[in-house]
């Protein structure tokens, strides 16, 4: 492609449930909070747990106590906040569409002005024991970060929690939206149970053509040869035990030659032929060694 390097930008904001800093304002948007704090006196969640660990408590009830604060305090968004208050009116969709993209603190004041109220929300109360936010994990979030990287990386890669062909199709639309033709990279991950996910044989036939004509121009299938080489073992293995050598031939040896694999031959893959050139070259002679020479097992084939 002429280049050396090619930059690939991913994100797993897809799944990502919690932030490490709000220094980013394009995350804002997209915290989650609690409404009606101050109005309530609300003890934050990270303080809650921090008395109980103090006082000795097990892990298991640590964890009961922090379900137990997420159930008794529903975390939204501020957006979310401000429609439970004003209702979902021609007004609050005008105001939703306004502060995509900004800062907190310019979205409460859009609100105020707005509405003419002021809103009591806050991200901070809900902050882990760690001190990370809670963030509205989604396909909006990811799609937000990708497109701030989107400027200056070659392709970009969404990392998704199942094969999700519609979703991957939103994706592709959304960014090439603003960026036509953008390159996109796709995980056919093995952590997908692919059987699970509701694709007949045809739909995983033409699953990668359908992707590539959304944009997606580099598929991966990662650590597939972690796998090739787990279920080949395994079958091996077993087979082993009762049949010996017959095992090997049968199920390594003669499919390499079926289908023609130039691994049948592995000396080749060694260097064998490039360090036999050289020694060839300063010693000479027949009776030289050569790996590769008329004796060896390469010629078995």
């Amino acid at each position: 492609m002429g280049v050396s390097n090619i930059l690939i930008a991913r994100t797993d904001s897809e799944s990502g449930k919690l932030l490490s800093s709000n220094i980013d304002p394009r995350d804002h948007e997209f915290l989650l909070g609690v409404v009606d704090v101050k109005a309530n006196d609300i003890k934050s969640q990270a303080q809650v747990l921090y008395e109980l660990e103090v006082s000795g408590a097990s892990a298991d009830e640590i964890n009961a106590a922090e379900i137990k604060w997420t159930e008794s305090h529903p975390l939204v968004t501020f957006t979310e906040a401000v429609k439970q208050k004003v209702g979902d009116n021609a007004k609050f969709k005008e105001f939703s569409t306004a502060i995509h993209g900004k800062s907190q603190f310019e979205a409460e004041a859009l609100a105020k002005s707005t509405f003419s109220q002021e809103f009591d929300w806050s991200p901070e109360v809900c902050r882990t024991k760690e001190g990370h936010y809670q963030y509205a994990a989604g396909i909006e979030p990811a799609i937000s970060r990708v497109l701030a990287f989107a400027p200056y990386a070659d392709m970009l890669w969404l990392e998704t929690k199942i094969p999700d062909l519609k979703q991957a199709q939103t994706f592709a639309a959304r960014i090439h939206e603003k960026f036509p033709n953008k390159h996109l990279v796709y995980n056919l991950s093995p952590s997908f149970n692919w059987d699970a996910a509701g694709y007949s044989d045809s739909d995983l036939k033409a699953f990668c053509w359908e992707l590539a004509k959304a944009g997606f121009v580099l598929q991966t299938v990662s650590v597939s040869g972690l796998h090739q080489a787990a279920v080949v073992s395994c079958e091996l293995s077993r087979r082993y035990k009762e049949d010996g050598m017959l095992a090997y031939v049968d199920l390594i040896q003669r499919r390499e030659r079926k289908v023609g694999t130039d691994v049948l031959t592995h000396q080749k893959w060694s260097g064998a032929n490039y360090m036999d050139s050289i020694f060839q070259m300063v010693q000479a002679g027949n009776s030289s060694t050569s790996s590769i020479g008329k004796d060896s097992t390469e010629h078995n084939f």
